[in-house]
């Protein structure tokens, strides 16, 4: 599945995510989930996440404000590992735009 995220450049709120698999939340204990994005030179930045024990499937990725400060376009994905087996859940762009606030 491809979507947009859209942000201001150096909002650093959670990226939250339900990880379903055939429409139902998956049990994430003993995951590590990991959101990357790519800017168009190549550079990754990867986040790691945070699985709310409370919430099965859920999972929040809380970037750095420095990892959200510069506006463009990125291409973005989650990634699931467990047991050595790494799965991809998500996948698109994400638009920084330009905030008025410096």
């Amino acid at each position: 599945m491809s979507v947009t995220i859209n942000r201001k450049r150096g909002d650093n709120y959670p990226i939250g995510a339900t990880i379903k698999i055939n429409g139902e939340a998956v049990d994430l204990t003993g995951s590590e989930m990991k959101f990357s994005f790519k800017n168009s030179e190549g550079l990754v930045t990867t986040v790691i996440g945070v699985i709310d024990v409370d919430a099965v499937g859920v999972v929040n990725f809380t970037p750095t404000v420095e990892q959200m400060a510069i506006s463009g376009q990125y291409q973005f994905d989650i990634q699931r590992e467990i047991d050595t087996v790494v799965s991809t859940h998500l996948s698109g762009t994400m638009l920084l735009s330009d905030d008025v606030t410096p």
